[in-house]
């Protein structure tokens, strides 16, 4: 009981000084409070570090308010003296990277997996869609007509080359949320909780999904986990000086044995992949940072393994990013399938896991920190100005 009372008082506290200070106040305490935390879960020391100094200093020049937290925690993963310096402060990223790359009044249609059809209809990058539904009108089909209220026997019939397929919400989830598996029996599709599929339970299931068939991922990859689709966290930028498509950050996301779901919230492990070569690296990670060379029964301390077709991912991530025209900073998750084809599960604008790719080893901007923020930076005096209005308050 008093764990609880301690608590609710802390979030009144947070809450109270928040309203005081403005809401990107409050996003700049939740940050303090969990690097604090897991930097005492990870044993390292929370006092002045060498660099530090230096670090306080640049990222002075972007925000009045830069904790030393986020320096102390991912300095331990990327080690190189020279590039601590760009260490990301996730409240900046939150705040104004993720806000000025990522205008949130263009967010939601790219948010919708249902729109992917609409602005990728000229790609091969995305499963096949089965059925679908929008704004909870009628369930509409792969060929956008009204789909028949099928029941469990006709929906195993019309789909019966899936050996699985996947059911989830099409906006408001994350981290494998409300995401549902199917597999085929003698009598229909059926989840794991013995639950079969029909259209009740899809017209129950949300106003906003997609029925799609279960990507059978690539040799290479299942040898890490096959009960998961190990997908591939592929960051990409384009830049506002050339419009080129440049991959800040990757690696791959793979499930416990026996799990369908591969993030890290859902007690997945994450793996940093060099973006250039597609060569993994030798830790295992999971969501606070803890490292472990052996995973799955797999020692990657031993191993060296490369992801087959990183070029062929590389380049439809490029390809992709260039059709979403209002976004610049984009966390694509992709997988490789079968036939080695490059396939994308979904992408994110905003929100995009920054401390996986530092835990990874990985600098969330790469050699173009300077660029984005000084651009950043820039937008962000021209709207106290009133130069410019196209950005939504913050939210």
């Amino acid at each position: 009981m008093k764990f609880f009372i301690k608590f609710f008082k802390s979030i009144l506290r947070y809450i109270f000084i928040a309203k005081l200070n403005g809401e990107r106040y409050f996003s700049y305490l939740i940050c303090i409070r969990k690097y604090k935390s897991q930097i005492k879960k990870n044993g390292f020391q929370n006092s002045v570090q060498p660099g530090e100094k230096e670090y306080l200093k640049f990222w002075k020049k972007y925000s009045k308010r830069v904790e030393p937290y986020s320096y102390r925690l991912f300095s331990h993963y990327i080690k190189d003296p020279k590039l601590q310096k760009y260490i990301l402060p996730e409240y900046i990223g939150f705040n104004l990277v993720d806000y000025y790359l990522n205008p949130i009044n263009y967010r939601d249609f790219y948010s919708d997996k249902n729109s992917y059809s609409v602005f990728l209809k000229d790609t091969s990058f995305l499963p096949q869609t089965l059925l679908y539904r929008i704004g909870g009108t009628l369930i509409m089909s792969e060929m956008n007509q009204p789909a028949p209220w099928y029941n469990t026997k006709e929906l195993a019939d019309k789909f019966h080359k899936y050996d699985k397929i996947i059911l989830k919400p099409s906006v408001g989830s994350a981290s494998g949320i409300g995401v549902d598996l199917f597999v085929l029996t003698e009598n229909g599709f059926k989840n794991n909780k013995g639950t079969f599929l029909d259209s009740d339970y899809l017209s129950n299931f949300g106003n906003d999904f997609i029925l799609q068939e279960a990507i059978k991922q690539h040799p290479y990859i299942a040898q890490f986990n096959e009960s998961s689709v190990n997908t591939f966290r592929i960051v990409a930028y384009r830049s506002v000086k050339d419009e080129e498509v440049y991959i800040m950050t990757s690696y791959i996301r793979i499930g416990n044995k026996g799990a369908f779901i591969d993030n890290a919230h859902a007690g997945g492990k994450f793996i940093g992949i060099h973006p250039d070569t597609g060569i993994l690296n030798k830790y295992v990670c999971d969501q606070y940072g803890q490292i472990t060379n052996t995973y799955n029964e797999i020692d990657f301390s031993t191993s060296q393994f490369k992801i087959p077709s990183w070029d062929k991912i590389i380049d439809a991530v490029k390809e992709i990013s260039k059709k979403v025209l209002h976004h610049r900073y984009i966390a694509f998750d992709m997988t490789l399938d079968k036939d080695n084809n490059p396939k994308m599960i979904e992408f994110n604008i905003g929100n995009t896991a920054f401390w996986s790719a530092m835990f990874a080893g990985q600098l969330c901007f790469g050699d173009k920190t300077e660029e984005i923020m000084g651009y950043c930076k820039n937008q962000e005096i021209k709207r106290k100005n009133g130069e410019i209005k196209h950005y939504y308050a913050y939210i």
